[in-house]
């Protein structure tokens, strides 16, 4: 070999580690930005199943309620009715 041929081997191999070196630093961000990510989606997660929760407790909280206004609605329809019913019996007294 002569001197041209390895002044040039060398600075291709020089070249070469420079391109790794770069390549390893992108791979390093690449690679924190990942755990970043994946913190993030951690952390979100963790919030969508307590939202998630929340929002089963205020369905049931709901249902509830819905059977709740149910039972007012009969007892004020059975109510409406004993005093209809009364009013009827002062009306055949009378």
């Amino acid at each position: 070999m002569d001197s041209g041929s390895i002044s040039s081997t060398m600075e291709a191999q020089k070249e070469t580690k420079i391109k790794e070196e770069e390549r390893r630093k992108e791979i390093e961000v690449l690679e924190k930005k990942l755990e970043e990510y994946k913190r993030g989606l951690a952390e979100t997660q963790k919030k969508l199943a307590e939202i998630k929760k929340k929002q089963q407790e205020l369905d049931e909280r709901k249902s509830v309620v819905q059977r709740l206004y149910g039972m007012m609605a009969m007892r004020r329809s059975q109510a409406q009715t004993a005093l209809f019913l009364s009013q009827l019996d002062r009306d055949d007294q009378e």
